[in-house]
């Protein structure tokens, strides 16, 4: 693949949608597994072929040494951590994984493009490849438009899709393990098959297996590509990656700025800045999640926060509530409601209020004065 990740995550976290990572991070699971099960479908078979050798070279030793050979049934039994199968069940089970994953793929693809850049989102639990390719749901973005219609089009991706959804899954994919006296290659295929007026040839295990992982690589290029394109369009004003601490603490004369432990703060409050301070034009609602480039790693996780503090310019102007419940399947921007109340910040401060902090997942400011100075 040509694509650099590590560029479109930055870019995701950018643009304020960092909760789509999860999904590109999928997509790239899917894909190492998908070419694990290629890479040992191509095991299998060598396998499968150096046992044939074997058993050619066996029968024509016989035929040399007395003029006459025993034909027996070839050994394709395969033994694994002590469990016994065979080398055509494993290699078919393992094509049907390749399947399975690389409409996982492409699944995990339309996932991605509907939180990065589709707003409002579609629900997650109803979005696969299919539901976001009908009609009117990516209109507007036209690099995608072109990645799908292009997916869409390709024979593979026919074949895919049909191979998944046999007569809704009650059919196998059946395959055929051949071999001849006077070759030592196993002839292996995927056999035809006929689904909702679309005939599929029979085709060779490994040359199939290949092109669906050659195939997985476009798609994942293509689609990040146009997703790459599409994010300049993307501006979430009142979406933010980080929240802002502030507090005050007092500390000994003998004692170091290293040495002041933030549990002993007089308080500590948790705030968004924002850049309008017109309170007219305070927006009615923000959202947020964590998300950063810390150390050249890609972090992200759902804040826990029932409220946090509203700043704008100088001045605490209110404060944002929770609107919804953290969502404990996916990696979210929580919506808050923004609730003007410039008092919030004084009822803090004078109950002494410390609020959670995440060191390493706050910005802000801290004010260390002197005991010995307090009066």
């Amino acid at each position: 693949m040509q694509t650099d990740f590590y560029e479109l995550k930055k870019e995701l976290i950018n643009k304020k949608v960092a909760d789509s990572i999860q999904f590109l991070d999928n997509v790239l699971f899917n894909f190492e597994t998908l070419k694990y099960c290629r890479n040992f479908i191509n095991k299998l078979t060598e396998e499968y072929d150096r046992r044939i050798k074997e058993y050619h070279s066996r029968i024509n030793n016989e035929l040399r040494d007395r003029g006459s050979a025993s034909i027996t049934i070839l050994d394709n039994s395969f033994e694994i951590l002590g469990l016994t199968t065979d080398l055509p069940f494993l290699i078919s089970k393992y094509i049907k994984d390749i399947i399975q994953y690389a409409n996982n793929i492409l699944d995990s693809l339309a996932q991605l493009v509907n939180c990065a850049l589709i707003y409002p989102q579609y629900p997650k639990d109803k979005v696969d490849f299919g539901f976001l390719n009908k009609s009117n749901r990516i209109v507007g973005l036209q690099s995608v438009e072109k990645a799908f219609e292009n997916i869409s089009n390709a024979s593979e991706f026919s074949y895919l899709r049909k191979s998944n959804n046999r007569i809704k899954h009650i059919m196998d994919i059946p395959t055929t393990f051949e071999f001849n006296l006077f070759d030592d290659k196993m002839i292996g295929f995927i056999n035809s098959f006929e689904k909702n007026g679309l005939k599929f040839k029979d085709v060779k295990i490994n040359d199939k297996c290949n092109n669906i992982c050659t195939f997985m690589s476009d798609c994942i290029d293509n689609v990040c590509s146009a997703i790459m394109n599409e994010l300049v369009l993307v501006n979430h004003k009142y979406r933010f990656n980080k929240v802002n601490i502030y507090g005050q603490i007092a500390k000994n004369s003998t004692q170091t700025n290293e040495e002041i432990d933030l549990k002993n703060a007089d308080f500590l409050v948790v705030y968004i800045e924002i850049d309008e301070t017109d309170i007219s034009k305070t927006p009615s609602q923000i959202e947020l999640l964590y998300a950063e480039v810390r150390n050249d790693n890609i972090e992200v996780f759902n804040y826990d926060y029932d409220f946090v503090l509203i700043k704008a310019g100088e001045n605490f102007v209110g404060y944002a509530e929770a609107a919804e419940p953290i969502d404990e399947n996916y990696k979210s921007y929580r919506k808050y409601n923004v609730i003007l109340d410039d008092k919030k910040f004084y009822e803090l401060v004078f109950n002494k209020t410390k609020m959670k902090i995440y060191p390493f997942a706050s910005n802000g400011k801290i004010v260390i004065y002197n005991k010995e100075n307090e009066n």
